[in-house]
């Protein structure tokens, strides 16, 4: 097939590889892979998406259709009194501070809950991660910054005073707090991942289906070139 062909035809290309090591193009740089096992359940650790930052005030992250997927009720709009309950991984990130170097990849997969994958119908799925250092913001800024944007990994830096949480980070955590980058939203993919640049520092992972009550598991991977804690 021909450039011109290719170009025309195609509009996105995956390169597959067990590690992210060839993006470095030198032999001398090898990913460090941490991956763990979570589940989602209905009632108790399924929050669904932090369409609502603890005020009135709606705004919506947005789908987005990867392929045909299960028809989804309507968005439930939800506050950050269900966000918390997702599970949360906490990534404490080290190495140099190499500003705009990408050195972290996180993946988060579903897995299906059927034998016959052809009759599994994917979640739309997400994560959020959260940088655990000091800068405050009230909502109404929040609601400010976000209700023209329909994005869903967002990258917040939340005050100093949450460095001593054990467990989960709770309610208020997720509603006063500054994004400070985003991607595209919630897709019904078995896989999302984004590969992300991340000064040292401790951060919060939170994975998330898009409606709130959706029973079911997955797997978070974190790659990394530095070494990296995970809890």
């Amino acid at each position: 097939m021909s450039l011109q062909d290719f170009c025309g035809f195609y509009s996105d290309l995956d390169i597959c590889s067990s590690s992210p090591d060839f993006i470095d193009g030198s032999p001398s740089h090898h990913w460090k892979s941490s991956s763990h096992e979570g589940r989602w359940v209905a009632g108790i650790s399924a929050g669904g998406c932090m369409n609502n930052f603890g005020t009135k005030k709606k705004f919506k992250l947005k789908r987005k259709q990867h392929r045909p997927g299960p028809t989804l009720d309507r968005f439930n709009l939800l506050s950050d009194e269900t966000f918390w309950t997702n599970p949360q991984y906490r990534v404490e990130v080290g190495g140099s501070d190499n500003r705009g170097e990408k050195n972290m990849l996180v993946s988060l997969m579903q897995k299906p809950d059927k034998r016959n994958r052809g009759l599994v119908q994917n979640l739309f799925i997400g994560f959020l991660v959260f940088e655990v250092s000091a800068v405050f913001l009230p909502p109404s800024m929040i609601h400010l910054m976000l209700s023209n944007t329909f994005h869903l990994l967002l990258f917040f830096k939340v005050p100093k005073e949450y460095k001593a949480v054990k467990g989960k980070f709770p309610t208020a955590f997720f509603g006063r707090n500054m994004p400070v980058a985003r991607v595209d939203g919630y897709i019904n993919a078995r896989e999302v991942m984004q590969l992300m640049s991340l000064k040292p520092g401790e951060y919060l992972i939170v994975p998330s289906t898009f409606n709130p009550n959706k029973t079911a598991s997955f797997i978070l991977t974190v790659l990394s070139k530095a070494e990296t804690r995970i809890q």
